[in-house]
This record gives C-alpha cells, sequence and structure tokens, in this order.
C-alpha cells in the first residue's frame, strides 16, 4: 500500500459533470448520491463496463466486492455525494472513490457520556439522536485489503479525499516479490457456529427485522400521503435501501437459519445450533446492519415508524450474536449463547457476604482452607488434567463438607470441557452408577438445567419437583434422581464465563432464602476458584515445558543444512509443540509448491498429502489466501458446510471428512518481509488452537524465514 499523500496522478483528470462520462475508452467516472441504493447503481456500471473490457470473471467478482465497501464506507461515513471512477489499468482495474467529507477515512467514534451496557443501548440512541455517525471499525476496508493488489487514500486539493483501490496489477515490494504473480482463488468461506441459541428470541429478532423490512418497503412503493409528516418521509427515505442492501447481503444466512427455526418448532425444542457461512466481507454488514436498527428505533420511539423498537433482550441478543459472528471471522473459538431458555427476572443473590451468619462464613472458610492445601502441595502429588483433578478425593470430600452444612442428599460437579461444547460429569457423591453413567458426557446446547446454567451464568433453583418436571421434562423419561428440591449454581470466578456448575439435591420440597442462595454464590465461587487455579497452575508448567521445546526446535532451524532438511524440521516441530498435523509450501517463482506434511498417524499424511496433490496449485484455500495476502488465518471448527464448499467434488469432500479436521490455521513464512512459503497446521475434532499455540508457531516461521534466507532460497 502506497502511503496516503503520495499518490500518484498520472491519469486523466476526471471532469465534473452530472451522470456518467466514459473517457477515452479507458475510464468511467459516476457521480451519485449518498445513497445505498447508488452502490447497486455503481456495481452494475462495473460490471458493464469491465466485461467491455474483457476483464477475468474471477477479477470482475473481487472488484465489485471492493467497489461495495469502498461505495458503502462513503454512504455510512462521509454521507457527501460521490465521484466514483472506474479505470482499466492494463489487465486490471482502478476504483476511485471521491467525496466532499475532510474527515480522515477513519473518524473516531462518537462517544456519549455515562456508562453503557448491552441493554442501555435503546437509552444511549436517545441521547444521541437521529443523525449520529456510526462508529467507523475499518472492518470493510480490511476487505479491500485482503482482495486488492494495492490500496489507499489521499486529501484533495479542495477538500474532501479520494479512496482508492487497484486489483490485477502487478505490484513489486523491495525484495522483488510480484503479488500479482499469485492468481487468487475463491475467498475462503469462514464458518460460524451459534450453540445453545434460545428459539424465542431467534424467531422474536427474525420477525422484528420481517416486520421493519415489509413497513419500508410498503411506504416506499406506496408513497406517503400528503398529512405525512416530513419526518416520517426522511426516515423512510433513509432506511428502505439501507434495509434492502442489509436484506440481500445477509439472505444466504438467514435461509439456514429458517430451516433451523422450522425443525426445532416441529420438534418441540427450545434451543437450537446454527452452523453459518460467512465471507470475510460480513463483518461491514453487520455494521450496516446495527446502523438499520438502531436508526429505526430512534424512529420507531419517536412516532415515525409503525414497527416498534425491539425488546430490549433482542437488542442484547443481537449485540451478542454480531460480537459471536465477528470473534469466530477472526479465529476465535465459538462460545454458548448466555441467554437463558425462558425470558426470566433479574437473578436476586440476596445479601452480600458481610451480612452472611458466622456459621455460614465459617463452613466458607473451611472449604477455601480444604481446597488451597491441596494448591499448595507439591505438583507430583496431585493430579493433572481436568476432569481428572476434579474427581480425585479431594472434591469428593469438599462436596461431603458442602451437602452436610446445606442438608443436601447428593451433589455433583459438571464441568465444561476445552471444546467449549461438552458438559462432563465430573466429582459426585451420592449419586447411583446408572445416573452418572447415563449424563456423563452431555452438551452444552442441551436443553438441561446444568447446560443452562453453564450458559448464561444464572443458578437454577426448583422447589418442588413439579417446578422441575415443568421446566425439564426430559427426567420424566431419563435416569434421574427422585430429588423434590434442586440447586444447580454456576461456577464462575472473577466475572468471567462459567467453567461449569454445582448441582445440589435435597430430600424435601423447600424454598430457598435470598441468605441461603448468596451461601450457595459463596460456596461454588470458592469450588470455582479452586478448579481454574489448578487449571493455571498445570497451564503454566505446560507451557514452560513448551516454551524449552520451542527453542530446541528454533534451534534445530537455525541448524538446517538444506531446504528439504528444514521443511522436514519445521512440520515435525510444529506438530510436536502445537498441533495434529501440519505441511508447508514454499513460493517461487510466481508458484507454491507443496514439500511435506507430517502428522503421527501415517494413514492421516498419505490422505492429505494426496488430496493437495489433486488440488489446482496443490495447495487449500486457506494456503492460497495466505500466500497471497501474506495474513495468517485461524479456523476453529469445520461443519459439513465448509467440507462441502471448499470441496471441488465428492471425492475430495470425502477425503476432508476422513481427515476429520476440527481446527486449523495457516501462517506466513518470511524474511525481512518477503513472503517465502506458507506453513499449516491442524488439529482434530474438539481441539482449538489457542493464543500461545499461534505465538509458538510464529516463532518457529519467522526462524524458518531466516534460515531459508540464510540457505539462499
Amino acid at each position: 500500500m502506497q502511503p496516503k499523500g503520495n499518490e500518484p496522478r498520472d491519469q486523466p483528470p476526471i471532469a465534473n459533470t452530472e451522470g456518467e462520462e466514459l473517457i477515452g475508452g479507458e475510464a468511467l467516472a459516476l457521480r451519485l448520491p449518498p445513497d445505498l441504493r447508488s452502490v447497486s447503481r455503481g456495481r452494475a456500471k462495473l460490471v458493464v463496463i469491465a466485461r467491455a473490457w474483457d476483464c477475468p470473471g474471477q477479477l470482475l467478482d473481487d472488484a465489485r466486492v471492493v467497489l461495495s465497501e469502498l461505495m458503502s464506507n462513503g454512504v455510512l461515513h462521509a454521507r457527501t455525494e460521490m465521484r466514483v471512477v472506474i479505470r482499466r489499468r492494463g489487465k486490471g482495474l482502478r476504483l476511485e472513490v471521491h467525496d466532499d467529507s475532510p474527515a480522515p477515512l477513519l473518524p473516531a467514534p462518537t462517544l456519549v457520556e455515562g456508562t453503557v451496557s448491552l441493554l442501555d443501548e435503546l437509552v444511549q440512541l436517545e441521547l444521541i439522536g437521529p443523525s449520529f455517525p456510526p462508529a467507523a471499525t475499518g472492518r470493510g476496508l480490511s476487505i479491500v485489503s485482503a482482495l486488492a493488489s494495492a490500496w489507499g487514500w489521499y486529501p484533495e486539493a479542495g477538500g474532501g479525499k479520494i479512496v482508492w483501490a487497484e486489483l490485477g496489477t502487478v505490484e513489486t515490494d523491495d525484495q522483488g516479490a510480484s503479488r500479482g504473480l499469485l492468481e487468487r482463488q475463491a475467498h475462503v468461506m469462514r464458518p460460524v457456529r451459534v450453540i445453545a441459541a434460545p428459539l424465542r428470541l431467534v424467531r422474536e429478532s427474525e420477525d422484528h427485522f420481517d416486520d421493519l423490512f415489509r413497513e419500508l418497503q410498503m411506504a416506499s412503493l406506496g408513497g406517503q400521503g400528503d398529512g405525512a409528516r416530513a419526518g416520517a418521509r426522511q426516515v423512510v427515505a433513509r432506511l428502505a435501501p439501507l434495509a434492502e442492501h442489509v436484506k440481500d447481503r445477509l439472505a444466504p444466512m438467514r435461509e439456514p437459519v429458517r430451516r433451523a427455526i422450522w425443525e426445532a418448532v416441529r420438534r418441540g425444542d427450545r434451543l437450537i445450533d446454527l452452523n453459518l457461512l460467512a465471507d470475510a466481507a460480513m463483518p461491514s454488514v453487520f455494521e450496516m446492519f446495527a446502523e438499520l436498527l438502531t436508526e429505526s428505533a430512534v424512529g420507531a420511539r419517536r412516532g415515525f415508524l409503525l414497527t416498534e423498537p425491539p425488546s430490549r433482550e433482542v437488542v442484547a441478543w443481537r449485540q451478542w450474536l454480531r460480537n459471536e459472528m465477528e470473534n469466530q471471522i477472526a479465529g476465535r473459538p465459538p462460545r454458548a449463547c448466555p441467554f437463558p431458555v425462558s425470558s426470566v427476572g433479574t437473578f436476586d443473590t440476596g445479601p452480600s457476604w458481610e451480612r452472611l451468619d458466622a456459621a455460614r462464613k465459617d463452613a466458607v472458610s473451611q472449604l477455601r482452607s480444604l481446597l488451597t492445601g491441596r494448591l499448595s502441595q507439591p505438583s507430583g502429588d496431585s493430579p493433572l488434567a481436568r476432569p481428572g483433578f476434579a474427581e480425585d478425593e479431594l472434591m469428593v470430600h469438599a462436596l461431603g463438607r458442602i451437602t452436610a452444612f446445606l442438608g443436601a442428599r447428593r451433589a455433583a460437579l459438571c464441568l465444561l470441557a476445552d471444546d467449549n461444547v461438552t458438559v462432563n460429569f465430573g466429582a459426585s457423591l451420592g449419586f447411583r452408577n446408572e445416573v452418572a453413567d447415563y449424563w456423563e458426557a452431555v452438551s452444552v446446547s442441551a436443553d438441561l438445567p446444568s447446560s443452562e446454567v453453564i450458559r448464561t451464568g444464572r443458578p437454577a433453583l426448583f422447589r418442588t419437583f413439579a417446578e422441575l418436571d415443568e421446566r425439564y421434562p426430559i427426567f420424566l423419561s431419563t435416569p434421574s434422581e427422585s430429588d423434590p428440591a434442586l440447586a444447580c449454581v454456576p461456577l464462575v470466578v472473577g466475572g468471567g464465563h462459567a467453567v461449569g456448575c454445582l448441582v445440589l439435591g435435597f430430600p424435601k420440597a423447600r424454598d430457598f432464602s435470598r441468605r441461603e442462595v448468596t451461601f450457595l454464590a459463596q460456596v461454588a465461587t470458592e469450588v470455582a476458584s479452586y478448579l481454574t487455579t489448578w487449571g493455571r497452575q498445570d497451564a503454566a508448567e505446560r507451557s514452560a515445558a513448551r516454551h524449552q521445546a520451542l527453542a530446541d526446535a528454533c534451534r534445530a532451524l537455525s541448524l538446517a543444512e538444506n531446504t528439504d532438511e528444514l521443511v522436514r524440521v519445521l512440520a515435525e516441530a510444529t506438530v510436536s509443540l502445537v498441533s495434529e498435523g501440519a505441511s508447508v509450501h514454499l513460493l517461487g517463482n510466481g508458484a507454491l509448491r507443496y514439500l511435506t506434511t507430517y502428522h503421527r498417524d501415517p494413514a492421516w499424511v498419505a490422505e492429505a498429502a494426496e488430496l493437495l496433490r489433486r488440488r489446482v496449485g496443490n495447495a487449500t484455500a486457506m494456503v492460497a489466501e495466505c500466500a497471497r495476502t501474506g495474513q495468517p488465518s485461524l479456523v476453529q471448527f469445520f461443519p459439513e458446510e465448509v467440507i462441502v464448499a471448499s470441496a471441488a467434488d465428492e471425492d475430495e469432500a470425502a477425503r476432508f471428512r476422513r481427515l476429520a479436521i476440527g481446527s486449523a490455521g495457516v501462517f506466513p513464512v518470511r524474511n525481512k518481509g518477503r513472503l517465502l512459503g506458507v506453513l499449516s497446521f491442524s488439529n482434530g475434532v474438539g481441539r482449538f488452537i489457542s493464543d500461545e499455540d499461534l505465538s509458538f508457531v510464529e516463532r518457529l516461521a519467522d526462524q524458518a524465514g531466516g534460515t531459508l534466507a540464510r540457505l539462499g532460497f
């Protein structure tokens, strides 16, 4: 990317004329209003002229995405008339969007005084007013960076600015590498998994959007009567094209959601899991969607629209969903939805710790002493990994103390596994083997009290058989204990995510006083603190050993005497330290060359190697994308939808399934900024790639890049 302000101006000037103008057969200029309908018009003109210039289909597809992002950015942020210029550059294209706004490309977001939380959004909208600018995040421009050969922006002399991008052009860096030598493959689709979404919230959110879209569409088509207020006409004129644009972009994702809703209703489910596919441009669509919803809420509260604003819980649900999707697109592991199955009020934990009686305080102190005493023991005397350390005699002894003080009949720990999906039945006291075996491992998205408590971080208390059976009828037909009263309390430390829950069964129907609820929360906090602290200690010990192994691996890489030895050591070190499988591609003469794959299972290696050999360019889409952009990327799970979308045919899809990849990543191998190759790595189902894993891969790739340079590669 060339620095802003240093953009060469070697093109003929564009006349400021109305409409459109074709200049010398090499450029098309358009003047368009700041309206999302202009984005569609700009894309349509791009298609016409690019085809007239015989641009390749893939280049045109990329250019349409880039132009959409540049123009949408102008509509949403500059809000002035745009001058769109499409130029022919050799075999490629140059796109320019001129606007009259003096603001920089990424303006600072407007901040509102006071505390803001997920549930404060509607209040904040009233404070901001109807004409607030959306916070610019630059996500759309990251898409431009990924697809374009080069891009940038610079201010114009008379005010305003020009944002530009070039596609299909050859740009040479300081080391002489040409980005244009690598033909772009289809952009990698990112899987998004929504775990345990309450059906009531999904339906309410979808219905609200449909109602809003229908109202805006009818108002746009039928017009407003003479008596309609100017404010209402302005709201419809502003929001109708925005709603149309958002609806079109979200249509591929909304269809599987609708199918999932229908199937869940047919089965009588209250929770649904969603497996969706999103391309890298989706975060910018979320920004447009958020603007549509917030401005329509303001319009409704002012009486300009009939569609009422969504409930506060739906507002919070949409914000969580947007954050979760963006996190997963960026490579973070999925997390279960934190909203409860049924709409419930705020849970009151009652008196604070200071108001607990002396006996309860003493009980908590004894439990803390018991657990912290184990933490101080040498590591060699303690179990090594969860859930084993939660099933030892200490935890059973701790549960015995808890049940004795509370008068409970039985107790168990249900713990969330590292895959964020499985809930394991851990240490227990008083449960029959039949029950413990049946509930040994369940999904966090299951419609069960333990799963819901872990998802939401809220306790679930049942005073009688009837209350439990009404909310969770599954226990009427499955192995369970006959406890008239049941308490499920989340294991949470410091306001973080729940790591599990404490389940307590009582011999008689009973109520739970505010003081007892507070005591239960304190007991659960002590257990959660022990579990998380033990896990951190164990992780720290393992990390120290891994860092020593990393240093040894980097030393072995630095001593490699040839390229073959280097790639072998690199793949083996990656498997030893980070993943279950690894492959290495090197870049030479503008083409990727597949060199090696390593895995502990020789059959896996043969299958993966055959799949890569059959592929065009011997590379997966993720590897090709990394070679083109020079950027690392992660995918934390591979549902069937991703396999089907990635495979060239059914035979290749079958090979992907046999590999059973759970998570995968790619990292560029560089030396002084020059791209030399790509290191890819993968795990089996249920294992994510952590931040520490990625830092290890970076160290290995950096060392490999330095050694390749020493070897004259």
